[in-house]
């Protein structure tokens, strides 16, 4: 059986944290696994090119919680295009491996979110409503570019803000010294956090997703997406992460699709700049229905949580 063997380094690769907050959460990092074994299993076998529909499915189907989230996410209006799935196996055709597999991914990370033992529930609640906005958000932009990610800007939405969640549930008092959960955030943000945590969210969330040998571009993502110009070959998912994030942020202050400050959306500048053709544009013309959509599409998971 795969098993995976977490040490409580304080450095992973290049990512440091201070050795404190690398001790509470390495000591933990065996219930904080973020893939359960049919998860590991099932991306195993998928990377066979002979791989079958049926075999993929067999293995997925033992976990019924795996299945049930990869059904209701794949029958989401960004992913289903209107049109029910029934099931996995249907899922699978339609969507593809890759896609399934990103999938995958997403609904593992869900459930490690919906765990988190954080001292305020709200909190947590607040950080996961967030995570999926964006992640949808990231899927509808995806469609709207054509840019052609198979889910893989999904799960980096879902992701992006993990460390977030991390030190709220690790450093409670410090969390709530920088992060006010309103979304509002500057240019500063990252060096307050520093000040106080000797970190930041970013770094928190990078570490994280490295010690549980998740693929890199989710390290990317979630290490520079306040700056994803510093991403190599992953920047253009980065920046679709960033701004899809940035939206988001705006959806919460705001509390409704409408009146989004198209003008302040820094990110939108930012994928014209890695070859996003017309991306403030197209997007300020599908504003409205984008994030209708999406936020749609978060009360129908969350209702089915």
């Amino acid at each position: 059986m795969f098993q995976r063997v977490f040490s409580p380094e304080t450095t992973v690769r290049n990512i440091e944290l201070p050795t404190e907050l690398a001790l509470r959460m390495g000591c933990n990092l065996d219930q904080m696994k973020v893939l359960p074994d049919v998860a590991v299993q099932a991306l195993d076998i998928a990377k066979d090119p002979n791989c079958s529909v049926t075999r993929f499915s067999t293995v997925v189907e033992q976990d019924v919680k795996l299945t049930t989230d990869i059904l209701r996410m794949a029958n989401t209006v960004v992913f289903s295009g209107g049109q029910r799935i029934t099931s996995l196996h249907q899922a699978i055709i339609r969507l593809g491996f890759r896609h399934c597999k990103n999938l995958i991914l997403s609904s593992c990370i869900g459930s490690l979110m919906r765990r988190m033992t954080i001292q305020e529930t709200h909190i947590r609640e607040k950080l996961y409503k967030h995570g999926f906005l964006t992640a949808l958000i990231s899927a509808n932009l995806n469609n709207l570019y054509g840019i052609r990610f198979m889910g893989e800007e999904f799960t980096s939405g879902l992701i992006h803000d993990l460390g977030r969640a991390l030190v709220a549930m690790y450093m409670p008092a410090e969390f709530k010294q920088v992060d006010q959960l309103n979304f509002v955030e500057d240019d500063f943000l990252l060096d307050r956090e520093k000040e106080v945590w000797g970190t930041t969210h970013c770094e928190v969330g990078a570490w994280f997703v490295q010690h549980n040998m998740l693929p890199d571009q989710l390290t990317d993502v979630v290490r520079h997406h306040h700056h994803p110009e510093r991403t190599g070959e992953n920047r253009i998912l980065t920046t679709l992460v960033a701004a899809s994030d940035e939206i988001a942020n705006y959806v919460h202050q705001l509390g409704a699709p409408r009146d989004l400050p198209i003008e302040k959306l820094s990110m939108l500048v930012k994928l014209e700049e890695v070859g996003i053709d017309r991306a403030i544009e197209k997007f300020a013309d599908q504003a409205t229905q984008i994030v209708s959509i999406a936020l749609a599409d978060l009360c129908s998971l969350n209702q089915r949580r």
